[in-house]
């Protein structure tokens, strides 16, 4: 089972679910989101990968679902697509020393 922010995403996605609101989540890849199928056994949420070609970073939408769906992207995914705009996100953030 995946742990961590991936399994509270899932939870999410559940609790979502039992709203009766669509859910997809969107993995960095085919293997993950395999990964991520068969440790989903809720057969309400979908998974594809960030690359399946409807999904619109800006919006944070899949192109042609109905407004109720909810996208969830993996932090991976985030962190694999967006990984040098996230680096000079951060690029000035102040440090603790202890």
């Amino acid at each position: 089972m995946v742990k961590g922010r991936t399994t509270r995403m899932v939870q999410e996605a559940k609790r979502l679910a039992d709203q009766g609101k669509t859910v997809f989540i969107l993995a960095a890849s085919h293997t993950h989101a395999h990964v991520l199928r068969t440790s989903i056994t809720d057969s309400r949420i979908a998974v594809d990968t960030v690359g399946c070609g409807d999904f619109d970073w800006h919006t944070m939408t899949l192109r042609g679902m109905s407004p109720d769906c909810v996208v969830l992207v993996d932090h991976f995914a985030i962190e694999l697509y967006w990984n040098k705009l996230l680096t000079e996100y951060h690029r000035y953030d102040t440090t603790t020393d202890s």
